[in-house]
């Protein structure tokens, strides 16, 4: 029995003040979700028996300064090979098929200081999976499963410890009232939005969001969208802009305002999923677009140990996101029927927050 799941980081940084150099190499080993420890028919949160993934991240990164730019710039690959599972899997899919795995990423983060206002730009972007029928995954993402992603040694947004725009926080795309379906239900069934769905039409898998809360990218959406294996390297990818404007008006204080805007690179795999015959008669596009968020924060800095500050955040749902709300299923729980979602509701978030710091 092999069900590990193992990953090996060789990695170095280089100071040559004002700039940082790193480069980072990591290797997973994946055999856990493909492991034989459940029944075919009893793997909920498991992907295909005796799928294998074989996979390398490689990433290479400059923090530093310019003039009065303060940056971070760090360009990513995905390498490596699959295999599908050889039990479980869809019927007419070929047992244990090879995939190649490619994709790629960058992350940009560029800040002037320009004394008591600092404007600020941030651009991610991910390879998206356009085809679900061929043996290739495009789809960016550093890990082969939905995990945490640590960037350079540290999560992004730590350099964004006051600025807390979307890019590594609340997913709009969680609703509290969608319906998901778990592998294995009834087939043509598009409730699953903001899901792995299954692009094959052989069922659909449990709802979720587009990405973790600490995952930039959206590695949740087409999970399964090749059939026969399940993998975060199959997904729409992702493109995050933030524009933003920090000002500093008083010693301690600061105000900083921010958009961001969050969408697919790629919506082939998302609307292949939908594709049925059944589907309400769905045959066109879905808008790559996901969601708007307008924010802003004041903070207070009394001292080194205390600070206080008040945030509040506004989500907006962009036109692919009222396109799935339209596809799912908003119907209550046990009620028969079908109702569609309607999209249309803001997102509000705000907090107020003492800190101390010893």
């Amino acid at each position: 029995m092999d069900n590990d799941y193992i990953y090996y980081i060789f990695g170095g940084t280089y100071d040559l003040k004002p700039h940082r150099f790193g480069l980072d190499v990591m290797y997973f080993r994946d055999r856990f979700n493909g492991a034989d420890t459940q029944s075919p028919t009893n793997r909920p949160n498991l992907d295909f028996q005796g799928q294998k993934i074989d996979s390398v991240w490689v990433n290479a990164a400059w923090t530093g300064r310019v003039g009065p730019v303060l940056g971070v710039l760090q360009g990513n690959l995905s390498l490596g090979t699959a295999r599908g599972g050889v039990a479980g899997i869809p019927a007419g899919v070929a047992r244990g098929r090879d995939y190649d795995i490619f994709g790629g990423g960058v992350i940009a983060y560029a800040e002037v200081d320009l004394g008591v206002v600092r404007p600020f730009v941030s651009f991610i972007y991910g390879s998206g999976d356009g085809d679900p029928s061929d043996n290739k995954l495009h789809g960016f993402t550093p890990e082969p499963i939905n995990n945490s992603t640590q960037i350079y040694g540290t999560s992004f947004f730590a350099h964004l410890d006051r600025n807390v725009a979307a890019g590594g926080g609340r997913d709009y795309s969680c609703p509290g009232r969608m319906r998901g379906v778990r592998r294995g239900a009834p087939a043509n069934n598009p409730s699953a939005i903001g899901a792995d769905v299954l692009a094959d039409g052989a069922g659909g898998a449990v709802a979720e969001c587009y990405h973790t809360v600490s995952n930039l990218w959206n590695v949740r959406v087409g999970n399964d969208s090749h059939p026969g294996i399940g993998t975060a390297y199959s997904n729409p990818g992702t493109l995050l802009a933030i524009l933003g404007l920090k000002t500093f008006p008083a010693k301690g204080h600061e105000i900083t305002g921010w958009y961001t805007y969050r969408a697919f690179a790629d919506s082939t795999l998302v609307e292949r999923a939908f594709i049925r015959g059944t589907d309400r008669g769905f045959t066109g596009n879905i808008s790559k677009s996901l969601y708007h968020e307008v924010g802003g924060f004041w903070q207070w800095t009394l001292n080194p140990h205390f600070d206080i500050r008040l945030t509040g955040n506004i989500g907006i749902a962009g036109e692919g996101t009222k396109d799935l709300a339209r596809l799912a299923n908003c119907t209550r729980e046990n009620q028969p029927g079908f109702r569609s979602c309607e999209g249309e509701d803001v997102a509000l978030k705000g907090e107020a927050r003492f800190r101390a710091r010893f």
